[in-house]
């Protein structure tokens, strides 16, 4: 009695798939001809993304000319500035399932309806955590998506127009002049400048970058920059000005072809492009015809990206600005570890950067890995680990009782005693 009953459920559940398949099948030849091709777009809309707090929204749908029944996609993105939380089916006749693979920070989704799929109207909302606090197509790296199993192509709409900032005019100018510096316009934009002001455009007539932060009606920001410089009017004729990093720090270097009442230079250093420091003083040669050289070297220099320039006084205290040089400082691998996800509570994948790696001139090392409470104490034994740049490699936290700890990376490829370090919650 058992097989027969077992044979009988096997039979219907045998017919159910010849039955969705004769529907399917009977959908497909009274509708167009499947013609997948580039014409059939998979669209990854930021601008009708929805940002709150942490989490952006983002709905994808198709465009297409054809009768569509199945839509599938990868998705790589920038784990720095994002990680995965979820997708959200929008329509109730979609049948879909996704997959989130973290060593490679890849989102795979597939779907099928035995009806066919709407067009130009989101189908699934992908969920992201906002770890920068702002959006940008780039953070979507590569995406492979397929109408009916057939390739097609890909749109990614970014959340603002890529020209975040437009100048009225030439961004170098001779001391007294300026320059309005005007933000992309959008239904809804609120702006922010490095400046503080808020309205959409700005008049400015000194050196610096300048940067605005435009959030769209969604609440989803992007931020956007410009160099602006001014030319140096005073008597020095300066050839040539650079930072770049030495083994000591960064050299700051620079050459005048002639001078005339010049009384010394000033090297001035910046974390974000807009309030600068004094480095060093350097005496100027008073008056010359001659091609002088100068150099200094800054043995403190700050950690990731620094501004440089040159400030030229005279014996009238007039002084003027040079052009802004960016130094990116690595020490070897300082700033070189990430946490996803973080908070955590059962596995946490440590990071090392391809930039970090690229700056310490290795492609892969061994670590010692230690994790610490608040009070200093070593909270999980310590592990040699082994990474190259890119790679995720997980670390078993679920033994942990939930609080804030300290995970630290050290190894051979780093400055004695440069403990890299990162903060860690377990929830």
């Amino acid at each position: 009695m058992y097989h027969k009953i077992k044979e009988m459920k096997s039979g219907v559940v045998a017919l159910l798939f010849v039955l969705t398949l004769t529907v399917f099948t009977s959908l497909a030849s009274t509708a167009s001809p499947l013609i997948i091709n580039s014409a059939d777009t998979v669209v990854f809309d930021l601008s009708q993304a929805t940002c709150a707090g942490a989490y952006i929204q983002i709905p994808v749908s198709i465009l297409s000319d054809d009768t569509i029944y199945t839509l599938d996609f990868s998705l790589k993105y920038d784990h720095i500035n994002l990680t995965y939380d979820s997708v959200a089916n929008h329509k109730a006749y979609l049948n879909e399932s996704s997959y989130y693979n973290p060593p490679d920070s890849t989102l795979r989704f597939t779907s099928w309806s035995l009806q066919q799929i709407g067009n130009n109207t989101p189908l699934v909302y992908i969920y992201f955590n906002l770890l920068s606090g702002q959006i940008g197509a780039a953070y979507l790296n590569t995406i492979k998506a397929y109408l009916n199993g057939d390739s097609c192509s890909v749109k990614i709409i970014d959340a603002v127009p890529s020209t975040g900032i437009t100048a009225g005019g030439s961004t170098t100018f001779n001391t007294g002049d300026s320059v309005s510096l005007s933000a992309a316009t959008g239904l809804g934009y609120t702006y922010l400048w490095s400046t503080a002001v808020t309205a959409q455009s700005v008049e400015v007539n000194s050196a610096g970058i300048y940067s605005v932060t435009i959030t769209n009606v969604n609440g989803c920001s992007t931020i956007f920059s410009i160099d602006v410089n001014v030319n140096s009017i005073l008597p020095v004729e300066l050839l040539d000005f650079y930072a770049e990093k030495s083994d000591e720090g960064v050299l700051v270097s620079w050459t005048t072809a002639s001078e005339i009442n010049n009384d010394y230079f000033t090297v001035e250093r910046s974390g974000d492009g807009k309030i600068f420091e004094s480095v060093k003083k350097v005496k100027g040669a008073g008056n010359s015809t001659k091609e002088l050289s100068y150099s200094c070297e800054d043995f403190n220099p700050l950690t990731g990206t620094s501004y440089y320039r040159l400030m030229q006084t005279d014996y009238d205290q007039r002084s003027v600005t040079s052009k802004t040089i960016v130094v990116n400082f690595y020490n070897n691998l300082t700033n070189m570890i990430s946490l996803h996800p973080n908070p955590a509570s059962d596995i946490v994948y440590v990071n090392v950067s391809w930039a970090s790696m690229h700056k310490a001139g290795v492609k892969e090392a061994d670590f010692m890995l230690r994790i610490f409470d608040v009070n200093g104490r070593e909270a999980m034994l310590g592990q040699m680990i082994h990474l190259s740049y890119g790679m995720l490699y997980p670390i078993d936290v679920s033994s942990l009782p939930k609080g804030v700890y300290v995970v630290q990376l050290s190894g051979d490829v780093q400055q004695p005693g440069d403990v890299q370090q990162q903060e860690l919650v377990i929830e």
